[in-house]
């Protein structure tokens, strides 16, 4: 019943101080700070010598996880493009269209490929929307719905949450720490997306693998002992302090298709020298937009 299809090799985003204004200005807005990350490549398909190169576009196809769509959510499409033997050929002049912008938009996207392209989509407002993809005379469109947000009780409850600022080198770091608890150990929830953010910075809404069986009380979120390799965490790289507190929203669904959510807020605990903090659930990853 869940959609567990997110690789946990997922593309990783990590918040950066607002130091940074250089780099702020390729953000899409003065809130939303990403650190660098590693560009999706792909390689065009080999051919041998005796075959010809590849033709023009024949046929377009976009896909993206629909799983889970409610207000507040984003997706990545991802759109491919082949000639008429099946060759891929280049898809990054395809234009992607939201035709009803009042339940989804369409942002730029911050991975980039030689062949496929990608765009972000954001679900503003419920209801169900169709999305063109254009290439030349080519088409395709996808269909999406996307539900109110959820006004049920959350499926789980907040044990502890806390954000620890500590210095790591030259850099100072901030660990949101979510330690969550399903309360009536009769269900399982599946965790659809979380955000965290420190005054105006977010990670973004990210997508994960995360699952809490009957009465479970765990950490959502663990910390690598290799900063790059962590999602949802924040990074001043000049050892500035970050001002603000902390907040969690949460998007979850239980085993009987009901969605919820919770939103929680802490202060940061200054300058933990020595922290101790809990390791990432293994085979997880996120993915946030």
């Amino acid at each position: 019943m869940f959609n567990s299809d997110l690789s946990a090799a997922a593309t990783r985003r990590i918040a950066i101080g607002a130091s940074l204004v250089a780099f702020l200005v390729a953000c899409e807005s003065p809130a939303r700070v990403v650190a660098p990350r590693h560009s999706q490549t792909t390689q065009p398909t080999p051919t041998s010598p005796s075959e010809p190169p590849p033709g023009p576009a024949f046929r377009v196809d976009a896909y993206t996880d629909t799983a889970g769509l409610v207000v507040g959510a984003a997706r990545m499409v991802t759109v491919e493009a082949f000639d008429v033997k099946g060759y891929h050929v280049s898809a990054l002049e395809a234009v992607v269209t939201s035709l009803n912008p009042s339940v989804v938009q369409v942002a730029e996207a911050r991975v980039t490929s030689t062949r496929e392209l990608y765009r972000v989509l954001r679900f503003v407002g419920p209801g169900t929307a169709d999305v063109a993809v254009t290439l030349g005379n080519l088409s395709y469109r996808l269909q999406v719905f996307v539900r109110a947000r959820p006004t049920n009780k959350p499926a789980l409850v907040v044990d502890s949450f806390t954000v620890v600022e500590y210095p790591q080198g030259s850099y100072l770091l901030y660990a949101p720490l979510l330690k969550l608890r399903e309360p009536t150990g009769k269900t399982t929830v599946e965790i659809i997306s979380v955000e965290f953010t420190l005054g105006s910075l977010t990670t973004g809404v990210c997508r994960g693998t995360i699952l809490y069986a009957p009465g479970t009380s765990a950490h959502l979120n663990g910390i690598d002992d290799y900063l790059w390799a962590n999602d949802l965490i924040f990074v001043s790289p000049d050892g500035s302090g970050l001002p603000g507190d902390a907040t969690a929203h949460v998007v979850m669904r239980d085993t009987e298709g009901n969605y919820s959510e919770l939103t929680a807020t802490a202060p940061v605990q200054r300058m933990v020298l020595h922290p101790d903090l809990p390791s990432p659930p293994p085979g997880t990853g996120w993915i946030c937009l």
